[in-house]
């Protein structure tokens, strides 16, 4: 397995099917294309995304200098704030992590709620049971 490529991006194996930067640039794609593994043909969208909030030299310079497992893992976070960025433009990846903060502090006020209410359904059979044991020494 290539660490370059990404395992859910299939390789550009048409040699005459350029990928989705090259075709937007209007260039033949070549085999030493940085972009190919990242952006075939048939994710123009995930490509006009990235282009429209980062740019294609910007791309290039952010993964220039990385081995090919970072590289692999910066293009992903590209991709995906660029895509969540174009459903989003106002809060973008920020609006992502307020709603998943939101449902994590919903998530725990129920767990504590739910905390309190054992606590207390304990406490009311603790007492009825001792209720239970003087009404019945009477």
């Amino acid at each position: 397995m290539n660490p370059e490529r990404p395992s859910n991006v299939s390789k550009n194996t048409n040699n005459n099917q350029s990928c989705a930067a090259c075709k937007f640039q209007r260039r033949k794609c070549t085999a030493d294309c940085p972009l190919a593994p990242y952006f075939p043909a048939e994710n123009q969208r995930d490509f006009n995304h990235a282009h429209r909030l980062f740019g294609v030299a910007n791309v290039l310079k952010i993964t220039k200098n990385l081995d090919p497992i970072q590289r692999a893992d910066a293009m992903r976070s590209i991709i995906y704030e660029s895509t969540v960025h174009a459903m989003d433009p106002v809060f973008g990846c920020r609006g992502v992590t307020a709603h998943l903060q939101s449902q994590i502090a919903r998530g725990i006020a129920q767990i504590n709620n739910a905390r309190q209410q054992l606590v207390q359904s304990k406490m009311d059979s603790k007492e009825e049971a001792s209720m239970n044991k003087t009404g019945s020494s009477v």
